[in-house]
């Protein structure tokens, strides 16, 4: 993040592409671990297929079969703390779930209390990155079938809160009065146009001689050239 006469701004999708951009990076990892403590082979818990399968939401409502199992990541403003040197420090409420579908009820059942719990390793990385000052979890994950008509569809939920320091500062920010854009950002700048590229030149010499040159510039006398005879003889 670039310095600026603003101070740091945060705002919630920020928290979101933190917890998105480490469950990216660590839940393969995680997913082996667990298949390691419970002696399972390795790659019995599927993996999650694209980087898609990570992503915020609101709810938990939107996801796409070929997508799972799927990580979803809804945050919410908890609460904020004020420091008058430090900005203001915000508590994020952040609610994950996990969706599988597997072919058998049981099979589903035993993979997504799997998942949650290679979710709960997520304690061990509170800083997503660097962004969070502290991360706990608040409800160890709960399975659950989304569908009680389709018991190969479920889910497993956990929450988690965050906190998150200096998401604005009060003694930042220009003096000026009415700033009209921050000062600065310029924008992006168009692209420069290609230059022409010099192909011939035409150079002329016009030798003179020390007095003409301290005299001053030298234009030389046109020659002319007798006019021919009208009626030559």
């Amino acid at each position: 993040m670039t310095e600026s006469i603003f101070g740091p701004i945060v705002a919630t999708i920020d928290i979101e592409e933190a917890f998105t951009s480490t469950l990216t990076l660590w839940t393969p990892e995680w997913l082996a671990e667990v298949e390691r403590q419970k002696g399972l082979l390795k790659g019995t818990l599927n993996r999650p297929p694209a980087p898609e399968s990570f992503h915020g939401g609101d709810d938990f409502e939107s996801w796409k079969s070929d997508l799972l199992p799927e990580y979803i990541v809804d945050v919410k403003t908890d609460s904020l703390e004020r420091n008058a040197s430090a900005g203001y420090t915000v508590a994020y409420d952040v609610e994950i779930a996990v969706l599988l579908e597997r072919q058998e009820e049981e099979e589903a059942r035993q993979h997504i209390s799997l998942h949650g719990a290679a979710l709960m390793f997520l304690v061990q990385q509170p800083t997503l990155g660097g962004l969070a000052e502290r991360l706990v979890m608040t409800a160890a994950p709960t399975p659950e079938f989304i569908d009680p008509s389709n018991r190969r569809l479920a889910r497993t939920t956990a929450k988690f809160t965050v906190w998150v320091s200096t998401v604005v500062e009060e003694s930042a920010g220009p003096v000026q009065p009415n700033p009209k854009e921050s000062p600065e950002y310029e924008g992006k700048e168009e692209p420069y146009k290609d230059e022409p590229i010099v192909e011939d030149v035409d150079i002329i010499f016009v030798a003179t001689t020390e007095k003409e040159h301290l005299e001053g510039p030298f234009y030389p006398e046109p020659e002319i050239f007798p006019e021919p005879e009208r009626f030559p003889k």
